[in-house]
């Protein structure tokens, strides 16, 4: 049975903020179930993590790339906005070098009930910093 959109809709917004949720209380086995084995999350080229993240395994060494810079556990959602399958989390990282907050929407495409991609849109490149390699 296909699901209506309303539906689909709902069980995206339900799955996204589990995974928020799961982000934030540190738990990676609870993560692990909310991923898609083929799992691509894309980063900015300009960002010392930038490029494209393939598993969970590549999502979890990004992380800590990210946590260098970023304080990921203290990150806030101020909004989810779900689409069918498609959701935008709007997010903020206190950087650890200023304090500052850096502003990312998080487009999150789910494919039978888990995550399966997730590109990142950074406002304020000037509030992250930028990957020294591309930058020469």
């Amino acid at each position: 049975m296909t699901k209506t959109l309303a539906e689909e809709t709902g069980a995206t917004r339900t799955l996204v903020q589990a995974v928020y949720d799961a982000l934030l209380s540190g738990e990676p086995t609870t993560l692990g179930e909310l991923f898609a084995d083929d799992l691509v999350v894309r980063q900015p080229p300009y960002l010392p993590w930038g490029g494209e993240h393939r598993t969970l395994a590549g999502v979890a060494a990004l992380t800590g790339s990210i946590s260098e810079h970023l304080n990921v556990m203290k990150m806030t959602v101020e909004r989810i906005v779900v689409d069918g399958d498609t959701a935008i989390g709007l997010l903020r990282f206190p950087d650890l070098r200023t304090g500052e907050n850096v502003v990312v929407a998080e487009e999150l495409i789910v494919r039978d009930g888990k995550v399966a991609e997730a590109r990142l849109y950074y406002h304020d490149t000037q509030a992250v910093p930028l990957n020294s390699a591309h930058n020469r």
